[in-house]
């Protein structure tokens, strides 16, 4: 006798996507249903940051909506809650200079009260504002000290001696601002395409997640002013094949004959993996160890793990391996995985898509929190 296929379907079955006011069955362009505990409160398009100040008075999202982003702040006024969105709009920025407020994206972080941090993304810098008013009280650039192209991503901040860690995704580095004198301090290089940032509980580690497998090089010759011919017409390999791992002579748009470099080894220790930076003394940081967390790139995981978001307690460092829907738990004693925790949906075992990232910690009831972002 042949089983008949599991026949799943999606809570909405073929209703389009759609929002309803303070949960009454809003439909996600996935199929599922939202009904969420509470109040529902609407930020800009796109919210991808999001920070709760101290007093859980006043909490952030940065918004990064194709047509414009934003910063949105829900803040608690007499008893209510109250939401107000400061709209940036790439396309009305005048061409001034270059303190000019241009994109957002992830990093934010409340200093008490009075400051807030907020990465810009793709111009490499970070702006600090008043969180009462949205005024722009200062700026830090990281294309500084020789470095160029830099991508402002994820921050942590550590409040008691002044210090801000920056994910620079471009470079591959995380960058120490001096918040207190307002400049940069020192860079550390952590890997490939690191992503998220935690500071752990003793202020004297940061854990940064590393998303990416490859450090990619230019065509020799290449140059963005003539791309169309000084590029190449065709990918010039596939992967994974021995050509992508060792390189390969290809011709360009004009014939020309060029060594292409190859990507070299996808599980070395910088790919898909955690990197553990002492920083007891923020203006020499130092790498300790790179850890490799999910499962390496081979025939189990054909994308690598990809851990994308971190979280330190004291007696545990979590790391959600996006792309292995698994949560490596971490000694940070030992700096090893002690544990693997698997997310799996009953009868679909053998397939992933879970895609866990934000996590948060009830320590309390000694509970891991997970977003997941696939379902």
């Amino acid at each position: 006798m042949i089983a008949g296929a599991a026949d799943y379907r999606t809570p909405a079955g073929t209703k389009p996507a759609h929002r309803t006011e303070q949960g009454a069955g809003t439909i996600l362009p996935g199929g599922r249903l939202l009904s969420p505990f509470g109040k529902e409160y609407t930020t800009g398009p796109g919210p991808f940051g999001l920070a709760i100040s101290p007093d859980g008075n006043r909490i952030v999202t940065s918004d990064g909506g194709m047509d414009r982003t934003s910063l949105s702040f829900l803040e608690r006024v007499s008893g209510a809650w109250r939401m107000r969105n400061v709209t940036v709009s790439p396309k009305e920025i005048s061409e001034t200079g270059d303190d000019e407020w241009k994109s957002t994206f992830m990093g934010l972080a409340f200093d008490g009260a009075s400051a807030l941090y907020a990465s810009e993304g793709e111009s490499g810098q970070v702006y600090e504002l008043e969180p009462a008013s949205g005024k722009r009280l200062g700026r830090y650039d990281l294309n500084v000290d020789g470095f160029a192209d830099s991508y402002s991503g994820d921050l942590a901040l550590d409040s008691e001696r002044g210090v801000l860690y920056v994910v620079d995704q471009a470079n591959f580095r995380v960058v120490v601002l001096d918040v207190r004198h307002r400049r940069v301090l020192a860079s550390v290089r952590v890997g490939r395409l690191p992503f998220a940032i935690t500071l752990s509980p003793d202020r004297r580690r940061v854990y940064v997640t590393n998303v990416g497998m490859f450090a990619y090089q230019p065509i020799p010759g290449a140059h963005q002013k003539d791309a169309r011919a000084t590029g190449l017409a065709f990918p010039p390999f596939g992967f994974p094949s021995k050509e992508a791992q060792d390189g390969v002579t290809r011709e360009n748009a004009s014939g020309e004959r060029v060594a292409v470099p190859g990507l070299g080894d996808p599980n070395v220790p910088e790919s898909n993996s955690l990197c553990i930076v002492d920083v007891s003394d923020p203006r020499h940081p130092r790498v300790i160890k790179f850890l490799r967390t999910g499962l390496p790139f081979g025939t189990q995981s054909l994308g690598g793990s990809s851990p994308a978001g971190v979280l330190a307690t004291d007696e545990h460092v979590f790391v959600s391996n996006s792309v292995n829907d698994s949560i490596s738990v971490i000694d940070p004693v030992a700096l090893v995985v002690t544990k693997t925790i698997e997310l799996r949906i009953p009868g679909l075992e053998q397939y992933r898509g879970i895609l866990p990232i934000g996590m948060a910690y009830h320590a309390g009831r000694k509970e891991l929190l997970v977003a997941e972002g696939g379902i």
